[in-house]
Formats: C-alpha cells, structure tokens, sequence
C-alpha cells in the first residue's frame, strides 16, 4: 500500500474513472486482483489532483498555494507517506527524520497529524504511525520519525537533524501591519477570522509581497538552508484574503466520493461471491 507519488501511470486516474460510464468502472475494478483492489485507496497518486502532485526535477522546496478546501493539507500529508515509507512496512525509505512545522503545536497535532487530511488519517492500517504525546511525535513501523514544531520557537529546529520537512501555513495577510501575525486572515466563514495585531484591516499588498520575497530571500541564502542527504521540502502557502487564488475553492474529495464507493461496492462484491463458494 505504499505511495511513492511517483509513478506517472497512476496519476489522476481517478478524473477517468470519475467520468466513465458504470460498465467501464466495473470492468476496471473486476481487472483489479485482491491485493491491488484493497491498496487502491490508499494510493493518493490515483486519487490526486495534478496540483496536488509534487513537481519533477531536483527540487528542493515545493510551495504548495490556494485557498480553503485546495487540499495543500492533503497533499503535504501524502508527501511525508512518500518520504518515509518504504516498499514494505518495515522497509526503510528515503526520509528518517521528519519536522512538522506550524504555527503552534497545538496546530500541527490538530491539523497535521490527526486531522481529516492529515497523517494518521491518510495512512494504511499496516503503515499508521504511533503518536507519542509526551514526545509530540509520530513514530512510523519501519522506525520513521516526525517530530511536531512550534513557529513560536524557532531556536528548538537549531540541534535536530532532519531529511524533510513540511511546514503548515506560510504565508501573510495583504492587510496594513499583516506581517505582525502572518498566520492570522479574515475569514468571516471561519470562527477563527481576525486581524493581525495592530492592524485596521485595511488593504495592503505591498505588505504581503514584501512579507514573502523577505522569506524567499531568507531561504534562498545557503547559510539559512543548508545541504543535506534529502534537500526536498513541502510547504504549505496559504493565499490572503485577497488574493485571486480563494476564488477557487475547490474540494477534490467530493469529485471523487462516487468512485470511492465504486470501490467500496467491488470489494463488498467480490467478498459476497467469495463467501458464496465457501458456503
């Protein structure tokens, strides 16, 4: 069940299936043997939207934006299953030691970890990492480590070594003084909208591009992001208010929700004939 968000056969296969005709989906789902009918669910390359896929070449940070229901945190939950599975759960992959970083910790558990996008929830029975509370950290069984990070306390990511990070949430307001709280945004379809400390709400985006050329910058310096064994990094970019990006709010789980059940139907099925010739 392992997704390697790599091979280019599976991808978006499911906007065919999606659109095929009964028949077709059926005949496409009995070719399937039982091993391959269970691990598709779990394989987000078929599921995924092509934003949602990271790009090809060597990379080194991916910046991931749009607005509420885009699916960036689905797509950087899905980009750590990559990184730390190997091809079997006890296997080894290419990323050992993983930070999660968000704006508090309490963010990262919530949303990153045990959210409805998040980790635990996009993992595989035999693959599911174990939370660790007292060490706010995910311990996979292939030995695997995610370790949850404040933006509060940037001095705790100096000592530890890591092979990839995903960081929640970069981004800012384009309000007056939207810098002062980056991660603060008016929503008012949200019962967390807010203004960033001091400001008036008014609109500003020369704040918001200066805010992240001033990061760009930062982490373009190869002093402020050094080389390692995996450079690669997901980050998840939120777009501000008003920013052209949130009028497409789009929820590509719901489009693919019909043939999910198909699914879910085929394996039903084929266990109801099994069942029959044991009888």
């Amino acid at each position: 069940m392992r997704s390697t968000l790599t091979r280019r056969e599976l991808r978006s296969g499911a906007a065919w299936l999606a659109s095929a005709t009964p028949e077709a989906v059926d005949e496409f789902l009995e070719g399937l043997d039982d091993n391959a009918l269970l691990a598709l669910p779990w394989m987000f390359e078929f599921w995924a939207l092509p934003h949602q896929i990271p790009p090809d070449g060597a990379w080194r940070t991916w910046v991931v934006m749009g607005g509420r229901g885009a699916g960036k945190t689905r797509a950087g939950a899905e980009w750590v299953r990559a990184e730390v599975e190997g091809a079997g759960p006890l296997d080894p992959g290419r990323a050992r030691r993983v930070a999660l970083v968000g704006e508090t910790v309490d963010q990262v558990r919530e949303v990153m970890v045990f959210g409805d996008s998040g980790i635990l929830a996009c993992s595989p029975p035999d693959r599911r990492p174990e939370w660790e509370a007292t060490r706010k950290r995910l311990v996979w069984p292939n030995g695997a480590v995610a370790t949850v990070y404040s933006a509060h306390d940037p001095d705790s990511l100096r000592g530890p070594q890591f092979d990839a990070a995903w960081v929640d949430e970069l981004g800012c307001p384009a309000v007056d003084k939207g810098a002062n709280q980056p991660n603060v945004f008016v929503d008012p379809k949200s019962s967390e909208t807010a203004l960033p400390r001091a400001s008036t709400g008014r609109r500003d985006d020369l704040m918001q591009m200066q805010y992240l050329r001033a990061m760009a910058e930062f982490w373009a310096d190869a002093r402020n992001n050094p080389r390692s064994a995996l450079t690669g990094a997901a980050t998840d970019a939120v777009s501000g208010p008003h920013s052209p990006h949130n009028s497409s709010r789009i929820n590509p789980h719901k489009r693919m929700a019909g043939s999910r059940l198909s699914i879910g139907s085929s394996i039903a099925k084929r266990a109801s004939r099994e069942a029959g010739n044991i009888s």
